[in-house]
Formats: C-alpha cells, structure tokens, sequence
C-alpha cells in the first residue's frame, strides 16, 4: 500500500477506476445468478403494454370464427416484440392470448408454473368489447 495510485484503486470496491468506469459494474464474462434491480422485469410496464395493444387491435372488431386463430397469434407476436423492446437482459417469455365470443358466458383461466419467485414473473390484461373478449398473459423467465 504504498505511493501507487493503481494499488490503492484496487482495494476500492466502488467509484471509478483509472480509466473512468463504474467500479459497481461486473467484469465482462461475470456470472450473475439473480438480475440487477433495474433489469428486472417490470410487471406494470408490461401490463400498460398488453393493455395499450389489446385496445389498439381489438377496439370496433366484431368476433368471426374464421378469424381468432390468426388474430391471436398476431396479438401474441405483437405483445412480445414490445416486450423484447424494453430489453430486460436474459428473460425468455411466453404469451398466451384466449380469444373469444363475447355473449355473456363467464370464462376462467389459471396458471400453475415452477419458478423461482425472486426473479421470474407475469403480467395480465383483460380486453371486453362488444362481441369480442381477450385476456393476455406474458410469462417472464430469467435465465441462469
């Protein structure tokens, strides 16, 4: 420990080192097993995102039978590109999107998943219209 500025900077566990990065970051090629807090995936944002796209689809449509099994692969591949948009590191996704006949029939759906509760998590949203419902869930696994 001595006079050597480099000597003393490796010591420090934050702050910047000689060439000004953020000592806090992990070297290049580190192993992490949990996200960082700003990289994990945002429920609300996602659901404002399932929301927004439900409505943008689905406002005005009239239920077909010829047209669920198109128009939800569709809502689907939509609601994950968005999502892949906002760039959380290392998540896979799922989507499922159920599509039906709005006629006053009632409809359930539940969800069992293996996960590690810490870091993995959904988002939901419901669109009803007039002749047409739809319920969206995006599923986020991190990836150890």
């Amino acid at each position: 420990m001595g006079d050597n500025p480099k000597e003393n900077d490796s010591d420090s566990n934050s702050g910047t080192d000689e060439e000004g990065r953020d000592r806090t970051e992990l070297p290049t090629g580190q192993f992490t097993m949990r996200p960082y807090i700003k990289d994990r995936f945002k429920s609300a944002t996602v659901k404002d995102i399932i929301h927004s796209t439900l409505r943008e689809e689905l406002v005005g449509k009239i239920y077909s039978e010829s047209e669920p099994a198109e128009l939800t692969k569709v809502l689907a591949q939509k609601i994950k590109r968005k999502v892949m948009d906002l760039g959380f590191p290392r998540y896979k996704y799922v989507v499922q999107v159920i599509l039906g006949e709005q006629i006053g029939a009632g409809i359930r759906t539940g969800s069992r998943c293996f996960w590690d509760a810490d870091c993995d998590n959904y988002a939901s949203d419901t669109y009803i219209g007039d002749s047409i419902f739809c319920m969206a869930a995006v599923f986020a696994i991190f990836v150890y």
